[in-house]
């Protein structure tokens, strides 16, 4: 199973702050239509986002 985990790094033009977030694995499966996959893209976006509130 290849599932793109994509993480965005980039600086907000009108704030300077850093800004960091993630493509929604649960939103990439939807759009396969392949609902066997749901729960492990579930499982994926949770890990993503405990990584994203760590930083």
């Amino acid at each position: 199973m290849l599932l793109p985990c994509n993480v965005v790094v980039y600086e907000d033009p009108k704030t300077g702050e850093t800004v960091l977030g993630i493509i929604d694995p649960e939103m990439m499966v939807q759009a396969t239509g392949r609902t066997d996959l749901d729960d492990f893209a579930k499982s994926v976006r949770e890990k993503l986002q405990s990584a994203l509130d760590s930083v």
